[in-house]
């Protein structure tokens, strides 16, 4: 008991300390409890998690839940029960779904629905749904109420996944994001927040909808991905960088796209400069233990991440990793 108090504080520490490399946990503590369930928000928060990551999508009713896909069926139970409405494609898409449909789901680690194997088998026993989802609202009064408890602060990063698709399927999410961030008291500025898309148009709009003091990041990802039908080559040339710098504080991409290890030793890719040069925040995704370069440990790619020429922080599955603080 008295290490683990030691350990605690000394995290606690570390979270005052490291005021220049924001430790963003990727769906909670996603590498030790199914990602975006309550008690995976909880860990990241103990952890001194400097921003906890929310994904956003929506049920027929417009209601904001926390999920990274817009579909049910690769991290919860809803085949079981409700196998009989699943698309054509044989999907279970959550648009599909009522909000007090989805309070029946359980929430479970992530697995191929192809042959229900574990995505990453060293985590979370896959085939277990033991967590109830939430809604946006309840994501952050959860986090609220850890920080009033702990007498701290913890930043914000909400994700609006796949405006186009709803769009396409009668539904408009911006208004519908907004409002409920703006009910759960996320935009009053108490907190840091920063809002994230992969669709450059969605981020425009809220730009110029919601106003010019909300901190926006331009998620890129890779083409092959469909995230939306953005060109994310184009972005990641010097004029598509200036562009984004037009309408958004910063990026978030792959973190192969910014580091690579070479002979042994990690470097920094050309891109990484021409994105700080812009101005931007760089905050890559994601750090996690079962996709680290070969010969690479946690401890070394958070410290090279946290270093002096370093990014300005990281989203990781594993948040209780920090790297090496250093001041702004």
């Amino acid at each position: 008991m008295k290490r683990s108090l030691i350990q605690f504080l000394g995290i606690m520490m570390a979270v005052e300390v490291c005021s220049g490399f924001d430790n963003i946990a990727h769906r909670g503590a996603s590498g030790y409890l199914p990602e975006h369930t309550a008690v995976s928000s909880a860990m990241a928060h103990g952890m001194g998690a400097d921003f906890i990551e929310h994904d956003v999508a929506f049920t027929r009713d417009g209601v904001a839940v926390v999920i990274h896909d817009i579909v049910l069926d690769t991290t919860t139970d809803v085949a079981a029960r409700f196998p009989d409405r699943a698309r054509a494609d044989g999907r279970f898409y959550l648009i599909d779904f009522t909000m007090e449909e989805v309070r029946e789901l359980r929430k479970g680690e992530r697995f191929n629905i192809s042959d229900g194997t574990a995505v990453y088998p060293k985590r979370y026993p896959v085939g277990r749904f033991d967590f109830p989802l939430m809604t946006l609202g309840e994501g952050i009064a959860l986090i609220a109420g850890m920080d009033a408890s702990a007498g701290r602060i913890t930043g914000l990063y909400p994700e609006l996944k796949r405006p186009e698709f709803y769009l396409q399927n009668g539904l408009d999410p911006v208004p519908l994001f907004m409002a409920a961030l703006e009910a759960a008291g996320a935009l009053e500025g108490q907190r840091p927040c920063f809002i994230q898309c992969f669709h450059a148009g969605t981020l425009k709009r809220i730009r110029a909808d919601y106003g010019e003091d909300l901190s926006l990041i331009q998620l890129i990802g890779e083409n092959a991905w469909e995230e939306s039908s953005d060109d994310y080559d184009a972005m990641r040339t010097a004029d598509g960088l200036a562009e984004i710098a037009s309408y958004a504080d910063g990026i978030g991409l792959p973190l192969a796209r910014i580091v690579e290890n070479r002979d042994g030793a990690l470097t920094w890719r050309p891109l990484k400069a021409m994105i700080q040069a812009q101005g931007l925040t760089l905050h890559p995704y994601t750090v996690r233990k079962e996709t680290l370069p070969e010969g690479v440990s946690m401890e070394e790619m958070m410290a090279f991440l946290a270093g002096p020429d370093g990014v300005d922080g990281v989203f990781t599955d594993f948040p209780d990793y920090r790297g090496t603080p250093r001041p702004r």
